[in-house]
Protein backbone atom coordinates (compact mmCIF):
# COMPACT_ATOMS: atom_id res chain seq x y z
CA UNK A 1 0.00 0.00 0.00
CA UNK A 2 1.36 3.42 -0.94
CA UNK A 3 2.24 5.89 1.78
CA UNK A 4 -0.52 8.52 1.81
CA UNK A 5 1.89 11.25 2.99
CA UNK A 6 4.13 10.91 -0.08
CA UNK A 7 2.84 11.29 -3.63
CA UNK A 8 3.15 8.31 -5.96
CA UNK A 9 4.94 8.43 -9.27
CA UNK A 10 1.76 9.29 -11.21
CA UNK A 11 1.31 12.45 -9.14
CA UNK A 12 5.01 13.27 -9.62
CA UNK A 13 4.57 12.89 -13.41
CA UNK A 14 1.56 15.22 -13.39
CA UNK A 15 3.48 17.84 -11.40
CA UNK A 16 6.55 17.56 -13.67
CA UNK A 17 4.46 17.84 -16.84
CA UNK A 18 2.78 20.95 -15.44
CA UNK A 19 6.13 22.56 -14.59
CA UNK A 20 8.51 21.18 -17.26
CA UNK A 21 6.20 20.15 -20.11
CA UNK A 22 7.61 16.67 -20.71
CA UNK A 23 8.65 13.63 -18.67
CA UNK A 24 10.56 10.48 -19.60
CA UNK A 25 10.11 7.33 -17.51
CA UNK A 26 13.07 4.93 -17.55
CA UNK A 27 12.41 1.45 -16.17
CA UNK A 28 14.80 -1.41 -15.53
CA UNK A 29 13.11 -4.38 -17.20
CA UNK A 30 15.65 -7.06 -16.31
CA UNK A 31 18.82 -7.74 -14.39
CA UNK A 32 21.55 -10.21 -15.30
CA UNK A 33 24.13 -10.81 -12.59
CA UNK A 34 24.84 -8.33 -9.84
CA UNK A 35 23.16 -4.93 -10.03
CA UNK A 36 22.51 -2.06 -7.62
CA UNK A 37 18.75 -2.07 -8.36
CA UNK A 38 16.18 -4.75 -9.08
CA UNK A 39 14.03 -5.27 -12.16
CA UNK A 40 11.12 -2.86 -11.99
CA UNK A 41 13.19 0.04 -10.64
CA UNK A 42 12.32 3.28 -12.39
CA UNK A 43 13.19 6.94 -12.61
CA UNK A 44 11.52 10.02 -14.04
CA UNK A 45 13.56 12.50 -16.06
CA UNK A 46 12.74 16.05 -17.14
CA UNK A 47 14.88 18.75 -18.66
CA UNK A 48 15.55 20.20 -15.20
CA UNK A 49 15.07 17.36 -12.70
CA UNK A 50 15.23 13.65 -11.95
CA UNK A 51 13.16 11.62 -9.50
CA UNK A 52 14.61 8.35 -8.18
CA UNK A 53 17.29 6.39 -10.05
CA UNK A 54 17.77 3.09 -11.85
CA UNK A 55 21.48 3.01 -11.01
CA UNK A 56 21.44 2.90 -7.23
CA UNK A 57 22.97 6.35 -6.73
CA UNK A 58 21.24 9.49 -5.61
Amino acid sequence: MADQARPGWIEIVRDRIASDGAVVRASLVGVKGSAPREAGAMMLITEHDIWQTIGGGS
